[in-house]
């Protein structure tokens, strides 16, 4: 994917985001309809369907056997084709949690009564089912990574990168956001004191929303670096554009270490400074652990390649 794609699908994918956050106040975290998609529709419609008639009702067990039986299909062909791995295991696995989570969709008294509370059931549930979906992709990613030539492995990289946009996008405009209102209303339900202020809160609330969205937005940035590198070293991996890419990636990671320092030094002394007029309980000491560790890798990576051209021109010359 060309960037400029990536940045027009990025930006529409904020604004879907931003809209269904602000938009929808009866829902305290967008997550929740990502996290339930497709399982709770499919739910739904064959509740709705089973309860039309006896015809609907065997339309229903159908659609159900068929939507179970889904993984087990693939594996049958995979067997067929003698093209099936170990990890194709996890596929039976994946059918079995599928044939339960749809029978308690179209049932969904009985997440109440297995963990007391619907909506957590139905969360657990559908994450138990996606976290066996990611770590089976994730299985098969990369053993093909692994059979791959470097070529192809630069572009899986990537595609990679594209993915992993997508999903800072996501939590900054759609679970970020959505996360911001509910704390919103959160403080504002908590207020048995009308005559107390929550200026100060919701200031300081948005501000270190702001200031966590920014963080993520330069993860952004450094990736966007990382992909013109990529695409300098399928074209020539010792050519000029090479050092060119890898500089600048160095430079922007170099500059985006100080940056998500001093932020979160700056919310951390914020927070410390205006504690007595807080309202929230909601906070936490900031270490950006993880987005410095991505950008000291990228700084790294990018010092390696722009080294290995140098030795590669001073053994040209050399010979």
């Amino acid at each position: 994917m060309k960037q400029k794609t990536l940045v027009l699908v990025l930006t529409l994918q904020a604004l879907v985001c931003m809209t269904i956050s602000i938009l929808d106040s009866t829902v305290s975290n967008v997550s929740m309809y990502i996290l339930t998609f497709p399982l709770e529709p499919i739910g739904i419609g064959l509740r709705a369907l089973s309860l039309s008639g006896l015809a609907g009702d065997i339309a229903a067990s159908t659609i159900y056997v068929c939507f179970g039986l889904l993984p087990i299909l693939y594996l049958i062909i995979r067997i067929k084709k003698k093209t099936a791995k170990p990890e194709d295991i996890l596929l039976v696995v994946l059918s079995i949690l599928i044939f339960v989570a749809l029978y308690h969709f179209v049932n969904p008294f009985y997440f109440t009564s297995l963990f007391g509370i619907m909506a957590a059931g139905k969360m657990i549930v559908c994450i138990t089912i996606y976290t066996v979906l990611v770590g089976y992709i994730a299985i098969k990613l990369l053993r093909r990574y692994l059979d791959s030539d470097t070529r192809k492995l630069l572009s899986h990289l990537k595609s990679l990168i594209a993915v992993i946009c997508v999903i800072i996008v996501f939590d900054i405009f759609g679970s970020g956001l959505s996360n911001l209102i509910a704390t919103f209303g959160a403080v504002q339900s908590a207020n048995t004191d009308p005559a107390v202020s929550l200026t100060v809160t919701y200031v300081f609330l948005v501000v270190r929303y702001l200031n966590v969205s920014a963080v993520s937005l330069v993860n952004i940035i450094i990736l966007f670096f990382a992909s013109r590198l990529i695409d300098e070293l399928k074209s020539d991996r010792y050519g000029d554009g090479v050092v060119l890419s890898a500089n600048k990636l160095f430079t922007v990671s170099k500059r985006a270490v100080v940056f998500i320092s001093l932020s979160f030094i700056f919310i951390n002394l914020m927070q410390l400074l205006v504690i007595k007029s807080l309202h929230s309980s909601d906070f936490t000491a900031n270490i950006p652990l993880v987005p410095l560790l991505l950008v000291l890798i990228m700084m790294v990576l990018s010092k390696y390649f722009a080294e290995s051209k140098e030795i590669k021109s001073e053994n040209d010359m050399f010979i």
